[in-house]
């Protein structure tokens, strides 16, 4: 869902005709309609359809953010065995390229 940013109205200039009009309307204070009856009626059936919908998309949202958080577990753990096993193979090229200070044979009488 993209929200497009609020455009402020330049400083001394009028404000836009809707921000000026201003209609009263029969039951209602300072301009502001209120709902009318028919309204609720018409959407009074709907909104138990968009409650639940709401409930479905929210667990599916759990789910997902669970197996996120399962998947970023196991990356983390793979990343620190591939780290281990690096560390372990400078280890040992670093001991092949040594030289070797003690004697590793037979000894032969000549």
């Amino acid at each position: 869902m993209h929200v497009r940013p609020l455009r402020r109205p330049a400083p001394g200039s009028a404000p836009s005709p809707l921000h000026r009009r201003r209609t009263e309307t029969p039951g209602g204070a300072g301009g502001s309609p209120s709902p009318t009856h028919e309204a609720a009626d018409e959407f009074s059936p709907i909104v138990p359809i968009l409650e639940a919908e709401n409930k479905g998309l929210r667990q599916l949202l759990a789910e997902a953010q669970a197996s996120r958080d399962a998947l970023r577990r196991e990356l983390d753990e793979l990343r620190r065995e591939r780290d281990h096993w690096q560390n372990l193979a400078k280890l040992a090229e670093g001991a092949k390229a040594a030289p070797r200070s003690w004697f590793c044979g037979r000894a032969t009488a000549v």
